[in-house]
This record gives C-alpha cells, structure tokens and sequence, in this order.
C-alpha cells in the first residue's frame, strides 16, 4: 500500500519501503498497463517536431515500454521518445507498440500496436514582397505577387488572386501601415 506505515520490520513511506535500520528495501511496487492512447491522425511541417503523446492506460502504470517505427522516414523520422520530425511533404504512418507487461500468471502480455497517420506539410518561413497601392484605387490582386520561402527550402512566387492566399482589409489609419496576407 502506498502510505506511511510499519509493514512488518519495515517501514513504507509513500512507495518505497525502508527496514528498520534505515536501509532502503528492493520491494518495489508495480502497476501493469491494460492499453495505451495516441491519436490516430496528425499534422506536421517539414523541419517541424510533435510529440505523438502514446500515453499508458491506467495512467499511473509503471510497467511497459514504448517503442516507434516510421513506414517512411524519408517523410518522417521518429525519434525514441516518440518525437516525429517531418523530413519532407508526404504521409507515412507510424507503428506505435507498448511491450514489456506481465499477465496476472506473470506470463509476458502480448504486445499493443497502434498505428498513427501523419501529414507532413511544407511550412512557410518567410513572405517577401511589397507593393503600394494609392488610396481611391482599384486593386487588381491578379497585378500582385509575393515570394513564399517553405520550410523545405523552396521558393514560390504566388499572385495574390491564388485560391491559397486570404488577405484581409486593414484601416491604416488606425493602425499606421501594415498588411495582412496569410498563405
């Protein structure tokens, strides 16, 4: 039991256990896991990291190592601890197995796999262009363009009438000069 208590010539304090002369005791409390919960889904940018977060069920089990597989790690690499790192734009699934349980008999338990589908999408690291457009004037967003540097290294020159740009209006004259284009 966790707790403060005298446990034949031992005493246990939280969850380890100490003998009377002070020694600290090899008992060792352990809680085995049922399953485990990961997203089925998720998203990451090229050069990007996420934690897949496979956490044990019940959370406070003790028993049970994770390990990760990457279907493609020229799209992903998985690190270890369970950290993807988007190599370039792709999909590929991760397998995600939890081992190391023992059944009540102290058989070994079998082992939980589960599969995660990540998107790897190129991010963008920088926008660069201006233009000036004179107050009362029509504005043509098919005239305009900017150049897009992804976050896979590669550069696009993008119109600002392409279906992936959204801008929005923006009063200068309460907020001074600013412009507002998202991709």
């Amino acid at each position: 039991e966790i707790g403060s208590g005298l446990v034949g010539s031992e005493m246990c304090i939280r969850d380890s256990c100490y003998e009377e002369d002070g020694t600290k005791s090899l008992w060792q409390l352990y809680k085995e896991y049922t399953d485990f919960s990961v997203s089925d889904t998720m998203t990451v940018t090229v050069g990007g990291t996420a934690s897949l977060g496979a956490a044990r069920i019940p959370s406070d089990a003790t028993t049970g190592a994770f390990s990760y597989m990457s279907s493609d790690e020229t799209v992903l690499t998985v690190t270890g601890q369970g950290n993807v790192i988007g190599v370039k734009a792709g999909t590929a699934i991760v397998t995600v197995t939890l081992s190391g349980g023992k059944n009540e008999d102290g058989t070994a338990k079998a082992d939980i796999v589960k599969t995660v589908t990540i998107t790897v999408k190129r991010g963008i690291s920088k926008i660069e262009g201006s233009f000036e457009i004179e107050a009362g004037a029509a504005f043509d967003a098919s005239q305009y363009e900017v150049t897009v540097t992804f976050s896979d290294g590669t550069t696009e020159k993008i119109k600002l009438d392409d279906a992936r740009v959204t801008m929005q209006e923006v009063d200068t004259s309460t907020v001074g000069e600013l412009s507002l284009i998202h991709i």
